[in-house]
């Protein structure tokens, strides 16, 4: 076998090949340095020729010659094209996210790798950035960077390839590409990498579970086919704020007194930047100065400042790792004007953060988002009023019975906490079988003020106070008094409605009132009596004859003592009455002291 290569065509010849014989063979060839990748090899074969004798002395053929053309081509082979592969880059802006995550205004990207097979190519790079409905791009001011070179493949020409914005598409043109030969068998693959790295836009379309997906082509020249696209895809999780607020004590609280406010907020999906929370202050709450502390969280920057109207929370930075930023402060009823017992005080949060650490509104700025609202309340210690039973103008009846004429006396206790009262009201009224007859002060603790005014008005007595205050901010709750008399008229028909006596306080805070009773039973005087002669009628004309009669007092019947009693005793026709005999009926006695032997002048 011979072989020759002469004009780029590969020559074998041999000598004889026999009936029934089978020649093989093989050539080894080297691919050129300069082929590009993607193109096809093949071995073409053009004719087979051969004769029906040797060849002459100078290795000529002779004898008749044939020959043929070959149909087709005995083997193929192929340079490989480019692959092209994507994964999320793996430093961001923002720390709290990772992978496939992200947030708006954070600095992410896709990281790009081409594989080139040995051999020269040209290689442009087509990175079709996300888009947002109205073709408006999600991702600004794309960056070439971590561009890499593998150890075989020479630099681009010029120290860099070519990048331009076309549309939402980041074209990247290397030229030519060149992948060393080792002049072996097999391929020796090396790659070039970089990496496209955008901010993520605060457009109205990018929400939660937006996906940004990033497709990614290697065109290579000499007209082989387009190779990708190898896509990448961002989930979009914009970040929340979730705040909570808590107060203690909630109620029984007045001028002077402290309330401890404590707020958290959790970061949720990614951190949050630039925190603000804002509490407006009721009227009659201040901000404590140098009150305020850190339960958690408490490197992030935080401070809270508030004065006579406004409290705010600030921080820099909180991560969402589950760890709230939790801070506390107080505040203080003040100043006592504004402290009205009665009064709920409503205290709410709210507050602002932003998506990204970046401030202002270019690349890499986030979205300001609000915060939930929360609220809570605390209630100021109530007043009380209580009325009571005081005297009577009639000792023997019961504080809680009354008799036709009797005259009580009741006060009126009004415990004021510490704060002012507004537009107070102290109505006294009674019932129809009741008359009133005055109201009064009877006093006020010391550090209360108020001016009262007592007016008739129609069966009622209304006392009036502008303003009523305590104070004293002792912890302690002051009171004022007043009295009030009232009788119970004689009634003929013996018909009496159950008296009552109702007082009833009103100010600013209290529309509907509180209010106090005192009830009493009418009681009445029940005499019985019965007469008689000891011992029967013994005598005859001139005879002095002793009558006696018994006036008894029914306890079973009455629970009140008669008063001024006269007994009229009517004599017989035959009997005319001594003078100075019988007995006198002392004006204390009562049921309870019987009339004796002793207390009669006389008994004939």
């Amino acid at each position: 076998v011979v072989w020759s290569a002469v004009d780029g065509l590969l020559r074998v010849h041999v000598g004889t090949l026999g009936l029934g014989a089978v020649m093989t063979w093989q050539w080894n060839g080297t691919v050129n340095a300069a082929v590009p990748t993607g193109v096809t090899l093949a071995d073409n074969i053009l004719d087979v020729v051969y004769t029906t004798a040797g060849a002459d002395g100078e290795g000529a053929p002779w004898g008749h010659e044939y020959g043929f053309a070959v149909l087709g081509e005995d083997g193929r082979g192929s340079v490989p094209l480019p692959v092209v592969s994507v994964e999320h880059v793996a430093n961001s802006s923002i720390a709290s996210t990772s992978g496939a995550v992200v947030n708006i205004g954070e600095y992410v990207g896709v990281a790009v790798t081409i594989t080139l097979a040995e051999g020269v190519s040209t290689v442009e790079c087509r990175v079709a950035l996300p888009e947002s409905g109205g073709g408006s791009v999600q991702v600004l001011d794309p960056v070439l960077a971590n561009l890499v070179y593998g150890a075989n493949i020479g630099d681009t020409p010029g120290g860099g390839p070519s990048r331009v914005l076309d549309g939402n598409t980041y074209v990247v043109s290397f030229g030519t590409l060149s992948n060393a030969a080792d002049q072996q068998t097999g391929t020796a693959a090396d790659t070039v990498s970089f990496a496209v790295e955008f901010y993520v836009a605060d457009v109205a379309s990018v929400q939660n579970g937006t996906a940004l997906v990033t497709d990614v082509t290697v065109v290579t020249g000499g007209g082989n086919p387009t190779v990708g696209p190898a896509s990448l895809t961002y989930t979009v999780h914009i970040a929340s704020l979730s705040v909570a607020l808590t107060t203690s004590p909630l109620s029984d609280v007045d001028f002077g007194d402290e309330v401890a406010m404590q707020a958290t907020a959790t970061a949720v999906y990614s951190g949050v930047y630039d925190g603000v929370l804002h509490q407006p202050l009721p009227v009659g709450a201040q901000f404590v100065a140098a009150s305020e502390s850190c339960v958690s969280a408490c490197t992030s920057g935080w401070a809270v400042a508030g004065n006579t109207t406004d409290v705010l929370v600030t921080f820099d930075v909180l991560p969402d790792d589950g760890t709230p930023l939790s801070v506390t402060w107080l505040v203080v009823l003040a100043p006592i004007a504004d402290v009205h017992p009665n009064a709920t005080l409503s205290f709410g949060v709210s507050g602002v953060f932003d998506t990204s650490p970046v401030d202002g509104s270019g690349a890499g700025a986030g979205r300001v988002l609000a915060t939930n609202a929360v609220a809570t309340s605390v209630r100021v210690r109530s007043p009380t009023i209580a009325l009571a039973y005081v005297s009577s103008d009639i000792a023997e009846t019961a504080a809680t019975d009354v008799t036709p004429t009797e005259t009580v006396l009741l006060r009126i206790t009004v415990e004021v906490p510490e704060g002012t009262m507004q537009s107070v009201t102290v109505n006294v009224a009674a019932s129809a079988s009741m008359t009133l007859l005055n109201v009064s002060l009877e006093g006020m603790a010391v550090g209360v003020s108020a001016t009262p005014v007592v007016a008739a008005v129609d069966d009622t007595f209304v006392v009036s106070m502008a303003t009523l205050t305590n104070g004293n901010n002792d912890g302690d709750i002051e009171t004022v008094t007043l009295t009030t008399a009232a009788q119970l008229p004689f009634e003929p028909s013996g018909l009496y409605v159950s008296p009552l006596i109702t007082v009833t306080l009103t100010d600013a805070e209290l529309s509907t009132g509180l209010s106090d009773s005192v009830s009493f039973v009418v009681v009445e005087p029940a005499l019985e009596l019965v007469e008689g002669v000891p011992g029967g009628y013994a005598g005859d004309a001139g005879d002095n004859v002793t009558f006696a009669f018994q006036l008894q007092h029914d306890v079973s019947e009455s629970d009140c003592a008669a008063q001024q009693i006269t007994v009229v005793y009517n004599t017989s026709t035959n009997m005319a009455a001594v003078a100075g005999l019988g007995c006198v009926l002392p004006s204390a006695s009562s049921v309870t002291q019987p009339i004796t032997a002793t207390q009669c002048t006389g008994n004939g």
